[in-house]
């Protein structure tokens, strides 16, 4: 099928599916860059932003934590319920901190680790309020005693804390993974598409040299042997398709043919112009040769008359008679023989 499409059609196709290879590349090489856009927006606006909580969090529990016993010392009780107020406030802000954090959770795991650090804050918070009534109401001691108690509570959320964190860095590993692997696969694909095209190219340039310049080299080579007389060369027509260079094959093998007859009449014509020129060669000759034959008869008339005048009287008459005996028979015989020349 391909064999006898017209050359601007093979070449067009050629080019149309290079360009169809480098528009799937494009497409897989950009489904490619979604991938990594997505792994890096996920990091940088949900990841990181998650660890950066984590983090405040940590800080936050043990502001408050050592806010607390830094209640404990103040002597003077403006200066205590200030610092209470600042922890209240510092507490507000944690619980807002967990409502901000818990719209970024994803999966279920995450989900369940976060739930329970919730747990146990909620527990720990319940224990700042007992810390703190008892301090309003002027019980430090009590107040001293409820803080030591809730030391284990501070551990475990310390320890939700953690593995919260622990499983934020995990997210980030994750991801950093998946964005290598993202743009590995983007360099392998690039590679492996120059390496396709590559022989896409060299695997068409084998077809367009086979379809176009051995067709092209067919018809040289003929043109070459009919150029030095040989006009019955011969080439593979089967091995040329219908497109231009065949209508050009048939067109060259006609005009080869009609060389050929041509060559063949002119040699025919020459060869009958030659037999009538030797024709007349012949018949020229043979003229000559009767005119010859007269001018020698003409000669030898005059030769007797020269004789006749210088012979004797007796023997004048004698040859007279015989001259004129002979010179009858000789002007006979040259009027037969000139009838005949005007015959001719």
């Amino acid at each position: 099928m391909f064999k006898h499409l017209p050359v601007g059609k093979k070449i067009a196709s050629i080019f149309s599916c290079i360009v169809a290879l480098l528009v799937a590349v494009a497409f897989l090489i950009s489904a490619e860059i979604d991938l990594v856009r997505k792994e890096i927006v996920n990091l940088t606006d949900s990841t990181l932003p998650s660890v950066a909580q984590v983090e405040a969090l940590r800080y936050e529990l043990s502001t408050i934590r050592t806010g607390q016993y830094a209640i404990l010392t103040y002597e003077d009780e403006h200066q205590a319920y200030q610092h209470i107020e600042r922890v209240d406030r510092q507490v507000l802000m944690v619980n807002q901190m967990l409502k901000a954090y818990d719209v970024t959770v994803i999966t279920d795991h995450e989900q369940q680790v976060f739930d329970r650090f919730v747990q146990t804050w909620e527990v720990y918070e319940n224990s700042l309020t007992r810390y703190n009534q008892l301090l309003n109401h002027g019980k430090r001691h009590e107040a001293h005693q409820v803080l030591a108690k809730s030391l284990d509570i501070y551990s475990a959320l310390d320890a939700s804390l953690s593995d919260l964190r622990q499983l934020n860095l995990n997210f980030i590993k994750k991801n950093r993974i998946s964005i290598i692997q993202s743009v590995d696969a983007m360099l392998y694909l690039a590679l492996g598409s120059i390496l396709i095209l590559a022989v896409f190219m060299i695997a068409m340039n084998i077809v367009l040299t086979r379809s176009i310049c051995r067709p092209l080299n067919m018809l040289m080579a003929q043109s070459n042997a009919i150029a030095s007389g040989n006009l019955t060369y011969q080439f593979a027509r089967n091995r040329i398709g219908d497109d231009e260079l065949g209508r050009l094959a048939d067109t060259s093998m006609q005009m080869q043919t009609d060389l050929s007859s041509l060559i063949k009449d002119v040699s025919a014509t020459v060869t009958q112009l030659s037999v009538a020129i030797e024709k007349v060669n012949a018949d020229r000759d043979s003229q000559e040769q009767k005119g010859s034959a007269l001018t020698n008869e003409c000669l030898e008339l005059d030769r007797l008359a020269e004789d006749l005048y210088r012979a004797d009287i007796v023997q004048k008459t004698q040859y007279t008679r015989d001259a004129c005996n002979e010179l009858s028979q000789i002007a006979n015989s040259l009027e037969k023989k000139m009838q005949k020349f005007r015959l001719v």
